[in-house]
């Protein structure tokens, strides 16, 4: 079974077919799924992987001097997308929250300390709120659209789970 890094990759490959490791790397830079790495340590070695599995074939081209190889998705790598797709597992209803995770472990910090995290990722998520906003005016594609209004809504529950640890001195 892919892990969900591999699958985003391979995904990002049909989307885009024929295609590069390098545009795979830019369109991950893009990406509302944040947590996965866009480094060519990360990248280059997915793209060998799903090669040798049989699920994306490669081409050079003969146009360059680099030997570019464009990658494409082989009709396994199709269904491996849409098992993808269709799983629902368990680990994936309560994906992982670094700062639910940090929270924790807030009482190693100085009162001062734990309401200036919280008033910086205050901060942070309301320019993070701007700029989905900012993006949604420009989006045509209906699935990336839900996929960011998914994106906003999950980001405006930390808000308030933000507010509510100010206002409640859970600090």
């Amino acid at each position: 079974m892919l892990s969900h890094h591999e699958s985003h990759v391979l995904a990002l490959i049909r989307k885009w077919q024929p295609t590069t490791a390098y545009f795979v790397r830019k369109a991950l830079q893009r990406s509302l799924a944040s947590s996965l790495s866009d480094s060519p340590g990360s990248v280059y070695p997915v793209v060998e992987r799903l090669k040798r599995a049989g699920l994306v074939s490669a081409e050079a081209s003969e146009n360059d001097g680099r030997k570019t190889d464009y990658i494409s998705c082989t009709e396994a790598g199709e269904e491996a997308i849409k098992a993808w797709l269709l799983d629902e597992r368990s680990q994936d209803l309560l994906p992982e929250d670094p700062w639910r995770t940090r929270m924790i472990f807030a009482d190693l910090l100085t009162p001062a300390q734990q309401q200036g995290w919280l008033a910086a990722l205050r901060q942070r998520v309301a320019a993070q709120l701007r700029e989905f906003d900012d993006q949604a005016a420009l989006i045509e594609d209906k699935n990336y659209a839900a996929a960011l209004e998914n994106a906003r809504l999950v980001t405006e529950a930390r808000m308030v789970w933000i507010e509510r640890c100010l206002a409640n001195s859970i600090v």
